[in-house]
């Protein structure tokens, strides 16, 4: 399945290659031991082993990520290598993804794990996991287009984060992926997955364009046949595109709501996010300009932070605002419903 940008990716595969040839080619034997480690270590898929074969490849696991980090830079330079040659281990690709950013955010590194996560074996990984780090790649401003087409299109996602007691279904883990995404670029990806052969990606992507409420993806909900999706995609679509009157006051100033809005997603003992506070949303409505759009939109970018319920509620309550705002200014009316 090609990405949004798959010239893009290739480009990026060929240029961390490059980065990495050098360590490979003249210190080699400095990673022998660890591609040793690692054919012994993996190789396995985890839904084919039994409670103890578990336990115990776990312990290996454990024992291979120490490896490498007792190795330093260069337990760094050869992990990067092996994720980004990776073909076949479709686990290791994630695993080793997930430890080399846990060592390494430099920005080669950071175009391995991408890699890394476009190979890896979804039906093998509680799916949290994949967005966690799919997520974190993306709020550092790398492109997870291909990690989140590869995510909408798969036969089964779910996921549980035991953290926050989450459970994960495609829909959740889709507003994680493609929210976090500048609006230009999901609007691109999402009109490409409404063409799927897969009936639910095609129902995920509307709804996440539904959300996404940019003059693209207005025109692209307007311009489809919505009747065979579901019912929950089938509403959210007509919220949005369904102009509504909207009266409210302001008991902020249009100074005050903006400093705020800005402040996401650093939150902290005086400022706890705007999820919750009616007081904040109705002024925000009232008050917020269509110049202001960008920096709202930004700022919903951005609260998507962690794989979390309160991340998700902080979303939801910007994009509530997001549409007020629409309603108030009666924007993009040659696409919506009067």
């Amino acid at each position: 399945m090609k990405s949004c940008h798959a010239f893009v990716g290739t480009l990026v595969v060929a240029l961390v290659l490059f980065a990495c040839t050098p360590l490979h080619a003249s210190d080699k034997p400095m990673c022998s031991d660890l591609e040793a480690a690692k054919s012994k270590t993996y190789g396995f898929l985890p839904s084919q082993l039994s409670r103890d074969e578990k336990q115990a490849k776990s312990q290996q696991l454990d024992e291979f990520w120490q490896m490498v980090k007792f190795k330093g830079q260069t337990g760094v330079d050869c992990l990067r290598h092996m994720v980004v040659t990776e073909q076949n281990d479709g686990y290791f690709a994630f695993d080793g993804a997930s430890l080399l950013y846990s060592l390494d955010t430099s920005s080669v590194s950071l175009d391995a794990v991408s890699i890394g996560l476009s190979r890896a074996n979804l039906k093998e990984l509680n799916a949290s996991g994949f967005i966690k780090l799919s997520l974190a790649l993306s709020q550092r401003g790398i492109d997870i287009s291909s990690q989140a087409e590869k995510y909408i299109v798969a036969p089964s996602v779910d996921g549980f984060v035991a953290a926050h007691a989450m459970k994960l279904d495609r829909e959740t883990g889709a507003f994680f992926l493609y929210g976090s995404m500048p609006p230009s670029i999901a609007d691109t990806c999402l009109l490409r997955m409404l063409d799927s052969k897969e009936s639910y990606a095609r129902s995920t992507a509307a709804l996440l364009l539904s959300f996404n409420m940019t003059a693209d993806s207005f025109k692209t909900l307007k311009a489809s046949n919505t009747a065979a999706f579901p019912e929950q995609v089938r509403l959210s679509i007509s919220h949005t595109m369904k102009y509504s009157r909207v009266v409210v006051s302001a008991k902020t100033s249009h100074a005050e709501i903006l400093e705020k809005i800005r402040r996401i997603p650093n939150y902290d003992s005086t400022f706890f996010g705007i999820a919750g506070d009616k007081i904040f949303e109705q002024s925000a409505i009232a008050v917020l300009k269509e110049d202001d759009l960008e920096t709202l939109r930004a700022a919903r970018r951005k609260s998507l932070v962690s794989v979390s319920d309160e991340a998700l509620g902080e979303y939801f309550a910007l994009s509530k605002i997001l549409l007020g705002v629409i309603n108030r200014l009666d924007l993009y009316k040659a696409y919506r419903d009067h």
